[in-house]
């Protein structure tokens, strides 16, 4: 109070000089000196906070990876998360200090330095571990989905709880290193950076700890020789099947390599997925299992050790197994290199130093997505300085299809038959425009584009995309020719799932199970090329992949795998038999399950789901292809395709094979189903 006075007293005075038109009074030197300084000591102690406390929040969010991720094989992610953490929220620091600074001027009464430091950490924690730390449960936890508002103040509660057990441990150090000093500008300096190195040294002696050697796949045991062909699986990520003249007459992506292949081999024109979107689908093509039989559906979910993959069975019964990854979904990290004895992951290209592991810190992604905005600002005014470059995504068919090549020259056996997995990206955003000025369009720079102004200009750039896959796929199929290693193999070439082009309101994929996510591609190339040129009308679903790779190898199938092979022993097909085909989906608030025919289908979705789809919708596919007009609810074969994905949901919940056979239908409804062709 006397300070106050005293300030307002000066304040008076000099106002009453001025009036006067005297000289204006002006603060000693000394006095000067002293403000600056407390000014100097407020900032650099809210720095420091906030430099630790980011730090802290690095090393926290490593540790959950850590918990959350037990595939991780470097741990990078201990070092990076601290030193950029720290770095980024030392600015929140500087921040909560100059707000503090304002209420010390006001009042010209400055806290010690030792409060400034703890309120500069704990305003770092505070900001940074509500943001990341409620994202990360409302991703890892719910799956993506919207929690409740209690359920978010628990979270919130109990994140501030540990904030304030922090900060307060921060500032009783603080303070007695202070009293020790007599606070001294430099040792509380060094103390300020050193707090952060001592972060930073833990995360260092944890990732070293942790580290362990990269998995080189389990030995095939000795005394077994397999005697099937080479199996080489080829699959495209998100590569809808009517987008290919082999499908749909009218496409326009001219795919001649495709085509071609095709041609000597036996193309499905019912492939179906059981998923639409990365993760859960490759997991039914590893497993020949339903997603929610292998349980790898979300984004922070991993194939289980428990789930023997079709790599594993194969490696079992003598098969060298090399697999060429393109996709972080299905890395390392997530389990798919079970059964591989090599398996390389083709990430794009990282920044900001960081690994593997820390690329899988949310300022990393916060940090990329930035840099790829500002990028792509920048391109589009000046596109010869900057321009989109697919690499820091995916890496493109051509790389794929010559690291593939190269192997079979250096690092494939040649007396032991090969299970090879190789993965294109192409057709998956971003889509890469045919003028390069243009770049391309990005689901990660903008998640709703306007559908007036992008329709068209991303569904032509999708187009191009497969071009681009097209020339690839030549490429490599070239190689094996000239290699020797085609003709007698086994080659299938399929796709994970479809995209969506506003068909339905939408953009992207994993939203719907609509038939641009679920009709794939599936071509399949017969050992010495039986069946070459033929088409299949029957159903072949992503589940009959793993029995069929099983069956030419000589193995028997996996004993819960609900999918069968799609030959028998003499090569004739079999899929006649299957009647229909599940799918399923549980992603970013989306909960839906369908059940198709080769004439209808059947959808249903949770009520909440935040695409807005209803509830129950049915459509006749031969009348109506594109889904656009849904039938009533009593149209005669609505009820038994509801039976069917009843049947479906209650066969998988049981982690049993689904049988083959249909719901019993009355007679008198068999009859009129099929007079109209059903059956």
């Amino acid at each position: 109070a006397p300070k106050r006075e005293n300030l307002k007293a000066d304040m008076e005075a000099v106002r009453e000089e001025s009036q006067r038109g005297a000289a204006p009074v002006h603060l000693s030197a000394e006095v000067i000196a002293g403000y600056r300084a407390k000014v100097y000591g407020c900032v650099t102690a809210g720095v420091l906070g906030g430099l630790a406390g980011g730090a802290l929040l690095g090393l926290s969010e490593a540790g959950w990876l850590w918990h959350t991720l037990p595939g991780l094989t470097e741990y990078g992610m201990f070092v990076w998360g601290p030193i950029v953490y720290g770095l980024l929220f030392a600015c929140v620091g500087a921040g909560a200090a100059l707000g503090l600074l304002y209420f010390y001027l006001l009042f010209d009464r400055f806290a010690s330095w030792p409060i400034s430091y703890a309120l500069g950490m704990g305003g770092a924690l505070a900001a940074g571990g509500l943001v990341i730390g409620l994202w990360r449960y409302t991703r890892d936890i719910l799956g993506s989905q919207t929690g409740t508002v209690a359920q978010y103040a628990q979270i919130a509660a109990l994140i501030l709880a540990i904030v304030m057990f922090v900060t307060e441990g921060a500032y009783i150090k603080s303070y007695l290193l202070g009293r020790i000093t007599k606070n001294k500008p430099a040792v509380l300096l060094g103390f300020g950076i050193a707090a952060w190195l001592a972060i930073i040294g833990a995360g260092a002696v944890l990732a070293s700890t942790l580290a362990a050697p990269a998995s080189a796949g389990k030995e095939a045991a000795a005394d077994v020789t397999a005697e099937g062909p080479d199996i080489i699986l080829i699959v495209v990520d998100t590569l809808r099947a009517d987008y290919l003249k082999l499908y749909d007459s009218e496409a326009l992506a001219k795919t001649p390599n495709i085509d071609a292949l095709a041609g000597e081999a036996l193309l499905f024109e019912l492939g179906a997925a059981q998923a639409s979107w990365t993760k859960p689908s490759f997991g039914t093509i590893f497993t020949g299992l339903y997603p929610e039989m292998h349980t790898a559906t979300t984004k922070t979910s991993r194939l289980p050790d428990s789930v023997d993959t079709v790599a594993e069975l194969l490696q079992a019964g003598g098969y060298h197994t090399q697999g060429f990854a393109n996709n972080p979904n299905v890395s390392a990290i997530f389990g798919f290199d079970q059964g591989f004895d090599e398996y390389v992951y083709l990430k794009p290209r990282l920044y900001f130093a960081a690994t593997d592991s820390a690329s899988k810190l949310s300022m990393y992604e916060v940090l990329r997505k930035v840099r790829m905005r500002v990028k792509d600002k920048i391109s589009s005014k000046i596109p010869f300085l900057f321009r989109m470059n697919v690499k820091d995504y995916y890496q493109p068919g051509e790389v794929v299809t010559e690291t593939v090549l190269q192997w079979f020259d250096t690092g494939a056996p040649k007396d032991t038959p090969l299970f090879v997995y190789v993965h294109y990206m192409d057709p998956h955003d971003p889509f890469m425009d045919r003028d390069p000025k243009k770049g391309g369009y990005a689901r990660a720079n903008n998640k709703n584009p306007d559908p007036d102004l992008f329709t068209e200009l991303m569904r032509n750039a999708y187009i191009a995309e497969i071009e681009r896959l097209d020339a690839a796929i030549g490429d490599l199929i070239a190689g094996l020719k000239e290699r020797g290693r085609y003709e007698d193999a086994l080659i299938v070439f399929t796709a994970d799932h479809g995209e969506e082009f506003q068909e339905h309101g939408g953009w992207w994929h994993g939203y719907t199970l609509y038939e641009e996510m679920t009709h794939v591609p599936l071509i399949i190339k017969l050992p010495g090329g039986q069946h070459a040129g033929m088409r299949n009308v029957n159903l072949a679903r992503h589940i009959d992949l793993a029995p069929t790779f099983l069956h030419f190898a000589g193995l028997p199938k996996g004993g819960n795998m609900p999918g069968q092979s799609l030959f028998d022993a003499n090569g004739a097909l079999t899929n006649s038999s299957i009647r229909f085909s599940y799918a399923e989906n549980d992603f970013e608030g989306n909960v839906l399950q369908a059940v198709r025919d080769y004439r209808s289908k059947v959808i249903l979705a949770n009520e909440d789901n935040v695409s807005e789809l209803r509830p129950v919708e049915a459509y006749d596919l031969y009348d109506d292809p594109g889904e656009q007009n849904p039938l009533g609810k009593n149209e005669m074969w609505v009820p038994v395709l509801r039976d069917e994905l009843e049947r479906f949901r209650d066969v998988i919940s049981k982690g049993a094979a689904a049988p083959a056979e249909s719901v019993v239908v009355d007679e008198a409804t068999k009859e009129q189903m099929d007079a109209i062709g059903y059956f």
